[in-house]
Order: C-alpha cells, then structure tokens, then sequence
C-alpha cells in the first residue's frame, strides 16, 4: 500500500529525523541548541533556541500550512538569534567551545510579499558573512523559491531540491550527518 504525505506531513517526519540524528551523536544534549520559527505572510511565534532537540520537534509537529508567503521576518529572527552573543555565551558557560551555527531554510512556495525576497537575501548575506552555515530545502517549491533558496545556501552544497517526501527526508538526513558530525568534533 502506497502512502500518501501532506507536504507539511513531510516536513515533520524529516525534522523528526534530523533531530534523530543529533540526539543520537549528543544524547546529554550538552552541546546541540535548537530553535525553530515558521512563517506564512507573517513570521509566527519562534521556538527559542534550547539545548536538545525535543522544543523544535514538538513546535514543528504543532505547525499547519496556509497562506502566502513571506520569509524574510523568520530568517532574520533566526539570524539574529544565532548572532547573539548570549548564545555564545550559552556554549562557553556549558563547553567552553563556540560551535559551528546552522541554519535551514525551507519552503514550498515563493514569497510573495512585497519585498521579501530582498529582505531575506540581506539576512542571508550577513548569515555568509558570520560563517553561519546555511542549508536550503526547495521542497516542491516553484523557480522563484528555488532562486531564492539557491542564493541564500552557503555553497551549491547546501542547497537541496526536493520534489517528493523521499528526496526531502534524503535532505534533512545529509544536512542532519553534516551537523551530527560538527557535535561529534566537539564532543572528542
């Protein structure tokens, strides 16, 4: 029997899978921080960041899909919360170390909002140049919001075009060993 998955459907069995991976590669959660913040025409209520995965999955499993779109108010809040400097100050206090910083963006449509796209790909430039890692997820998504995903991915690399539920669980897992593998670096 041949099952069938909502796009939002699928977007929660892979973050399950991604958080998977880093609980498994950091079981103390001593080093994994999560956040997570959605978006339709409008940034909703973020998930601040938190040490361990479970806060993001439950926020992600709580998520429902409508609207228009328009990305730009949730990459800079999660821009913004990785560049400040109580987070760094949240590592040090824990590891001593500053961990490499991940961002995933995802979307299944184009922004159309006024001036989204513009305002996204600035975040996304001061994300670059930060060193903050960014992985873009097209998922079914139309050629404006793969041009935009596009230009936002750190390198060619980080950008995955995802068309069914399968390609995008293969996403979250390459993006989900790169990240496990950082918390593996830090924790030997």
């Amino acid at each position: 029997v041949t099952n069938y998955y909502t796009k939002i459907e699928a977007l929660k069995l892979a973050v399950a899978s991604l958080a998977g991976q880093l609980n498994t590669a950091d079981p103390d959660s001593t080093y994994v921080r999560t956040g997570s913040v959605s978006y339709n025409d409008k940034m909703q209520t973020a998930q601040p960041l938190d040490w361990g995965t479970a806060k993001v999955v439950s926020y992600v499993n709580a998520l429902t899909a409508s609207g228009r779109t328009d990305s730009s108010a949730a990459f800079k809040k999660a821009y913004d919360s990785l560049v400040d400097q109580k987070e760094d100050k949240a590592h040090q206090d824990k590891t001593g170390q500053t961990p490499t910083k991940y961002i995933v963006f995802m979307t299944d449509g184009d922004n159309n909002v006024a001036s989204a796209d513009t305002d996204t790909k600035k975040y996304c430039d001061k994300a670059r140049d930060q060193k903050i890692q960014v992985y873009t997820v097209a998922l079914m998504a139309p050629a404006g919001g793969k041009a935009l995903l596009n230009y936002c991915a750190t390198t060619s690399a980080h950008y995955f075009a995802a068309e069914n539920m399968t390609a995008l669980l293969n996403a979250f897992k390459s993006i989900g060993a790169k990240a496990a593998n950082q918390v593996t670096r830090l924790i030997n």
